[in-house]
């Protein structure tokens, strides 16, 4: 990830500074290997400019994930590697079950996934998500089916969950929290999203 400064002083030394040091911090929060173990360099910053360098930061990720889908704070993860938890005190993105259970992840397409993983090993839960599961492609408008859905130019749109249930994860983070609300809400899961 690049960011350029520019000579009008919509993104001055001090920002691209604040910006590095914000990423060395996050990308050290996952568990992807870091090459550079630079901490950052620090310029003195006001208010004003680190607002602004902040707004630069939610416009770059929102785009990334919403739009591009790119996540770049996930590692690879293979589709049959067991759920573990992350440390919610350093999680981006929790969600907090009725039993008192948080569920968190380093980006909101991993918290999505990790919620249903946790959903379908939980006997409780298990058949709420079993029953919600559509005969057919998942799609943007109901989030599990029976079969996995593509872009034209093959990448996937879902992620496998267990044999027969894909969940579709192709979406923004304003449209993956209306999913998620939306199956809670139809199989009468009371459930908090508690993302930044």
């Amino acid at each position: 990830m690049i960011f350029f400064g520019r000579e009008d002083g919509h993104l001055d030394k001090s920002q691209t500074d604040y910006l590095e040091k914000l990423l060395i911090g996050l990308f050290r929060q996952t568990d992807l290997k870091l090459d550079n173990v630079n901490s950052g360099n620090t310029s003195y910053i006001d208010k004003t400019s680190k607002i602004k360098a902040q707004n630069i930061w939610d416009i770059v990720l929102e785009i990334m994930e919403g739009v591009a889908n790119i996540q770049i704070f996930e590692g690879y993860k293979a589709e049959n590697e067991p759920f573990e938890g992350t440390d919610a005190a350093r999680a981006k993105a929790v969600i907090e079950l009725p039993d008192g259970v948080n569920i968190s992840g380093n980006s909101f397409r991993e918290n999505q996934c990790k919620l249903f993983q946790y959903l379908l090993a939980h006997p409780t839960y298990k058949v709420m998500v079993e029953n919600y599961v559509l005969n057919g492609k998942a799609t943007s408008g109901h989030c599990l089916g029976t079969e996995p859905n593509y872009l034209p130019d093959g990448q996937a749109y879902t992620v496998k969950l267990k044999d027969g249930i894909f969940l579709y994860t192709h979406y923004s983070t304003m449209a993956r929290r209306k999913a998620i609300q939306k199956f809670a809400d139809s199989v009468g899961l009371d459930l908090n999203i508690l993302w930044d």
